[in-house]
């Protein structure tokens, strides 16, 4: 009774504070902002469960998205928000009667080049039983795997002493490989890594990588997939107070460790701070990590770090010598565009644990500068522990972390992310040329065109106006198709030869010209009679003599992309009228298509009078007829 009340309260002064927020924005004294939400109130109340550096929550979709959790009972369990994380349903128990301490997930899709996978991968471990378990979450239909022991026979047998300050890891390679470790600490317990090539949920198919990682003491552990089925390691020697890497290529490690940062200082109390992120397009590394906390509030910093494939490059602090007590530091990554957000838990008073609030930072410059600091995200401080961002995603940007004051777990949306949309906004046909300039116009821009001779080459720049938050570098590959509108139009055609729009070959209709000089995909170089669009900046991208193609170099919100296709005519119909237009490569189409390029192709005129009345006789379409009057 007394909970139910004291939850009951805690809902009506959420309620007056939304209402309160809603009331002055709509003054102009403030601007609407998201409001966190409750996502579960019997969660762990042992604040250590949630220290840890990998992700607990992950989105699938922009509104579908899952948090992952011990509940009081120490059950494995997860809830579901089918909203954007308005409102999560209710508890589902993934395993329970273990006593589970620590967990951490890895999703398929944050492995760079899985576009369709749908597991969530999930590594616990259980101090009853000093071992380290495996279960899946399938997403479509949220099916379960089963709950399988990684640690002991039949498969790897170890010897370990878990307690809630050891700290797992888990990641999915780009050749599909698993590998999940854990950082046990004390002399006489085992730190390690194991690996699984396929039928993960069966023990025996998991082996030991070799015991790399010192046990000296409760270091923290982070595995993320590099490309080229590699896998990283990343740790935080605390009894060193060092930041180290490690490469495993499939089979064994690398020979010895990498040094990233060797005054880094951390604080042994709060023991979850540092995170990473593989950007899923370029295969880099990027980390976040408090530094500099041994007295929490003194001269705290959160430093960041890429690694290029070769080698770690130091970047710009999100802080420096921040007066506030830095305790937890999540990082996640925006598909779109590239931006990074680096999320944190900072006492205001340091030291003092109930006063730690929510903030965070966003870079567009991977991570070369950072904005100003948005928060408290949370609506109160308290002891909040367990932040986490879900990682990776083109949709939604979220944080989930542990009010341990009253032991709930709560969420919020930092950034309502937006995938780029593309509209076919314009286009103009040249005359072909052995370059990747353009010939002369052969028609006013945005304006259907007709070939002078048959077998005609052509070109055909076409803009793309992008919108949503933007496509960075080779984000989205596409294609360019066509189609004989035949009685119909170019929107929908009807009874043409192709009837529907097939993509452009070196073979088709309407064929890929292969010029002799340029090489196909090299930049394309501007020419005074362009198409534009409304005054938008114009990204010009590349010359294409082949499918598929991507932007080769990024295009912002509100930009428009052009492209330049050599084409020609490879014995299509005389007269005939073909659309041109680009869609994804799987054959999707745009977001819209304001203009259809369009190309009539060459039909010799019928004989003049002065040919039919030579000789006496009328010649037409090559037949002679005798002429009378």
């Amino acid at each position: 009774m007394i909970a139910a009340r004291h939850h009951r309260l805690r809902y009506l002064y959420g309620a007056a504070v939304i209402a309160l927020s809603v009331a002055l924005a709509s003054a102009n004294l403030l601007p609407v902002v998201a409001t966190q939400v409750t996502i579960e109130t019997t969660s762990n109340t042992l604040n250590t469960s949630f220290f840890g550096t990998s992700p607990n929550v992950v989105y699938i979709s922009d509104q579908v998205g899952y948090s992952f959790f011990t509940n009081s009972a120490s059950d494995m369990v997860y809830r579901k928000t089918t909203n954007g994380g308005t409102s999560w349903g209710s508890q589902v128990t993934l395993s329970s009667s273990a006593q589970y301490m620590k967990w951490a997930i890895w999703y398929d899709r944050w492995t760079p080049g899985d576009t369709t996978g749908t597991l969530v991968h999930l590594v616990m471990i259980v101090a009853a039983t000093d071992d380290m378990y495996y279960m899946t979450l399938n997403t479509s239909g949220d099916s379960t795997s089963g709950v399988t022991n990684i640690s002991s026979s039949p498969g790897p047998a170890f010897t370990n002493t878990f307690d809630r300050s050891n700290v797992v890891s888990i990641t999915r390679a780009t050749d599909g490989k698993l590998l999940a470790g854990v950082h046990d600490a004390g002399t006489s317990s085992t730190s390690w890594i194991v690996s699984c090539a396929s039928t993960c949920t069966t023990a025996s198919n998991w082996s030991d990588t070799s015991s790399l990682l010192d046990t000296a003491a409760a270091d923290q552990l982070i595995l993320t997939p590099l490309l080229t089925g590699q896998v990283m390691v990343i740790r935080f020697d605390s009894s060193a107070s060092d930041i180290q890497s490690m490469i495993y290529n499939g089979s064994a490690w690398s020979g010895s460790w990498t040094n990233i940062d060797l005054n880094a200082f951390g604080n042994t109390t709060e023991t979850a701070h540092m995170s990473a992120v593989t950007d899923i397009k370029t295969g880099h590394v990027h980390l976040a990590y408090v530094a500099d906390n041994s007295t929490l509030g003194t001269n705290d910093d959160i430093r960041t770090v890429t690694y290029n494939g070769s080698s770690w490059t130091a970047k710009t602090d999100v802080l420096t010598n921040d007066s506030k007590g830095l305790t937890d530091v999540s990082i996640a990554l925006n598909e779109n565009n590239g931006d990074i957000y680096v999320g944190y838990l900072a006492q205001t008073t340091p030291g003092t644990n109930t006063t730690t609030n929510v903030y965070w930072k966003k870079s567009s410059n991977t991570m070369s500068t950072w904005g100003s600091e948005q928060g408290a995200v949370n609506t109160s401080a308290s002891y909040l522990v367990g932040l986490s961002l879900n990682v990776s995603s083109n949709q939604r940007v979220y944080a989930t972390w542990q009010d341990n004051t009253i032991a709930d777990i709560m969420g919020d949306t930092l950034a309502d992310l937006v995938p780029p949309t593309y509209d076919l906004s314009g286009y103009r046909l040249f005359a072909n040329a052995n370059s990747t300039d353009v010939g002369g116009a052969l028609a006013a821009g945005d304006t259907a065109a007709s070939l002078s001779a048959g077998g005609d080459a052509f070109r055909l720049r076409t803009l793309l106006h992008v919108g949503g938050d933007g496509a960075r570098a080779s984000l989205d590959t596409l294609k360019l198709q066509y189609v004989d509108k035949g009685s119909g139009t170019c929107a929908s055609p009807s009874a043409g030869t192709p009837s529907s729009y097939t993509d452009v070959t070196a073979a088709t209709l309407i064929a890929y010209n292969d010029n002799a000089t340029p090489a196909d995909g090299a930049a394309l170089t501007g020419n005074a009679n362009d198409p534009v669009h409304s005054g938008h900046t114009t990204i010009n991208q590349t010359y294409e003599e082949l499918n598929n193609f991507t932007n080769s170099t990024a295009i912002l919100n509100g930009q428009d992309g052009m492209w330049d296709f050599a084409l020609k005519d490879n014995g299509a119909a005389p007269g005939a009228t073909y659309c041109l237009r680009v869609t994804k490569s799987d054959g999707t189409a745009l977001s819209n298509y304001t203009y259809y390029p369009a190309i009539t192709t060459y039909a010799a005129a019928g004989p003049t009078l002065t040919e039919q009345l030579r000789g006496g006789q009328s010649v037409v379409n090559g037949v002679k007829t005798p002429f009378s009057w």
